[in-house]
């Protein structure tokens, strides 16, 4: 599943998201462990395994939104932000 969340580490922290979506209690358990560890350490996380949960379209749909709202003004993006940082 995914490798071990360090904060000081310089690679980035990997979640089985395809075990999300399993019969097995064991890996989804497993994947929402790594999940919570990589969110609470980096604030980030690399979702492995998306194939088995989202076609080729929607992933590129995903990309195409993800850059739009990256290339919203700063006024828009600030009506959306957290008092801390981050976007809602």
């Amino acid at each position: 599943l995914a490798s071990t969340v360090d904060a000081s580490s310089s690679t980035w922290p990997t979640v089985d998201c395809g075990s999300l979506l399993r019969d097995d209690l064991a890996p989804r358990t497993a994947a929402l462990d790594d999940l919570r560890d990589a969110i609470v350490t980096r604030g980030f996380f690399y979702c492995a395994g998306v194939g088995e949960l989202f076609n080729e379209s929607y992933i590129a749909s995903m990309y195409d939104f993800s850059r739009r709202a990256h290339a919203l003004p700063p006024a828009v993006k600030r009506r959306h932000s957290r008092p801390h940082g981050g976007y809602t």
